[in-house]
């Protein structure tokens, strides 16, 4: 497995360390959600692109429930209302800090 201090060697520009470590996907490394990058080697030589993020691959309930929704029948994807997964962004148990996001849309 590729440690992501190897990741944020040539990434640091795209992701804080610091941040990551302090979200809620932090305990996770890089290859957890990008896969491809168990390819270090290629992706280094510009062979093999990052692939994105599925979250489905570990939030099975929770894409089961998106994809019956009003949000997916417009387009809106997870990072829309659940932030960037590399920021230290955390918003569970806070209704305020929900309540804003969903206000962003939904302002009536």
């Amino acid at each position: 497995m590729v440690d992501s201090t190897e990741c944020l060697d040539c990434h640091d520009d795209l992701v804080s360390e610091e941040d990551f470590v302090g979200s809620a996907h932090g305990g996770n490394g890089c290859t957890s959600c990008h896969l491809a990058g168990m390819q270090l080697d290629k992706h280094m030589e510009g062979e093999v692109e990052i692939e994105d993020v599925r979250c489905e691959r570990c939030h099975a309930q929770e894409t089961a429930d998106y994809v019956d929704s009003v949000h997916a029948d417009n387009g809106v994807e997870c990072i829309s209302c659940h932030s960037d997964i590399h920021d230290a962004i955390n918003r569970k148990g806070d209704k305020k800090a929900v309540v804003d996001v969903c206000m962003e849309c939904h302002d009536d």
